[in-house]
């Protein structure tokens, strides 16, 4: 059973931003996490709980560490980054999200949420409520497959990020899987994936990667010599795909 809070928590505000109204089928939502909740009795039919959506500016955050899990969110525009951060504030980047993703689903095991989710640019995220996802998911055994579907792609894309940390992984091998993973994941959610534009930057990069800056810029110099990318500031053209994902090889694929 999908567990969520079976009430809501007295005395806490409701997510900023205007109502909105019933998603219309068509639209760009189709790789979205929340697209169970949305359209529960498929692409045409609205859901009959409310779906609100709240603006979160640049270097905001949507939520930080220790906040209530109350909310089931997902990046409607823009992008984000999770981080973690130590007694001396120092930043560890632990994920970054493009639309349609889920955001702090970190927070039903305990009820609070373990990490900071801050927006890379000004953002959109669509915000329905933990109460309201529940009793949907109890409700119905389609709306909790969906939402099942939903928390397996989030997990097996946990589990391939942590793989860029693998014994044996190269640095440069590491750059490479996690471009080729980034385009993979803008194509599926319908953006531009052979020319991007990286809303995050290179230290950030390095710090989900467990590598330095100065080690990333050597790799991305590296793979624009070799033909698979090519390089302009945070604009990054793919070239050459069956190149990079060679440079990239996930452990497991090539024979």
């Amino acid at each position: 059973m999908f567990d969520m809070p079976t009430q809501p928590h007295a005395g806490e505000p409701a997510p900023a931003g205007e109502p909105v109204p019933p998603l219309e089928a068509g639209r760009p939502c189709a790789a979205c996490g929340l697209l169970p909740l949305c359209f529960p009795h498929g692409r045409g039919v609205p859901a009959p709980i409310a779906i609100r959506h709240q603006r979160v500016a640049k270097g905001d955050s949507l939520f930080r560490r220790g906040d209530s899990f109350l909310h089931v969110q997902a990046v409607k525009t823009g992008y984000f980054k999770t981080v973690i951060s130590d007694r001396l504030g120092t930043e560890q980047v632990i994920g970054f999200h493009l639309p349609g993703d889920l955001l702090g689903l970190d927070g039903m095991l305990h009820g609070q949420h373990g990490c900071d989710a801050i927006a890379l640019e000004d953002a959109e995220v669509c915000v329905a409520s933990c109460f309201d996802a529940g009793e949907m998911c109890r409700q119905s055994a389609q709306v909790q497959e969906g939402f099942w579907r939903s928390f397996a792609q989030v997990l097996t894309g946990h589990e391939r990020r942590a793989l860029l940390l693998g014994q044996g992984v190269q640095a440069q091998q590491r750059l490479a899987m996690f471009l080729e993973d980034w385009s993979r994941r803008l194509r599926a959610a319908g953006l531009p994936h052979q020319e991007i534009v990286l809303p995050m930057t290179r230290q950030e990069i390095g710090s989900l990667l467990g590598l330095a800056l100065e080690t990333i810029s050597r790799c991305f110099a590296k793979l624009e010599s070799k033909g698979a990318i090519e390089v302009r500031q945070r604009s990054i053209r793919i070239v050459d795909a069956k190149l990079l994902a060679g440079a990239g090889l996930w452990p497991g694929e090539g024979g």
